[in-house]
């Protein structure tokens, strides 16, 4: 099982360079996949944002969005623990961001994202991440 952050399954869909054959890579080397409830709301908000910036046209933001809502993927909604744990992050990372890390640690499961930021706060508490760089 991994935990699999908005950046990294965005960047999967969307980005058809090397940052996205990493991230494809990765996701099909661990088929389950764990992400708090709001992370294909995240994904779904990057794509609406490659179509009106014209790097998507509609009909394939479409089936992106289409692909993200037939995923089969753990969703993990927020408990008092969670919470608890994304606010000790607060400093570090938002608690968007948090809720990955505390999804990791919960799980003791990899982290996999795109954003440096948010592996440097994962691997700060222990947390094993599986970064795939942004490249271009």
């Amino acid at each position: 099982m991994i935990v699999v952050d908005a950046s990294a399954w965005a960047n999967a869909l969307a980005d058809p360079g090397p940052t996205g054959d990493g991230c494809r890579a990765a996701l099909h080397r661990d088929v389950s996949w764990t992400i708090p409830s709001h992370g294909a709301t995240e994904v779904l908000r990057t794509l609406r944002r490659l179509e009106l910036a014209g790097i998507l046209i509609r009909a394939e933001a479409d089936r992106l969005a289409d692909t993200v809502a037939s995923a089969e993927v753990n969703y993990v909604r927020p408990s008092p623990t969670q919470l608890a744990g994304q606010w000790k992050l607060r400093h570090n990372v938002s608690a968007y961001d948090a809720a990955y890390v505390v999804l990791a640690q919960r799980f003791d499961a990899p982290l996999l994202t795109t954003d440096g930021r948010l592996a440097s706060a994962a691997t700060a508490i222990g947390v094993e991440v599986r970064l795939v760089p942004v490249q271009g």
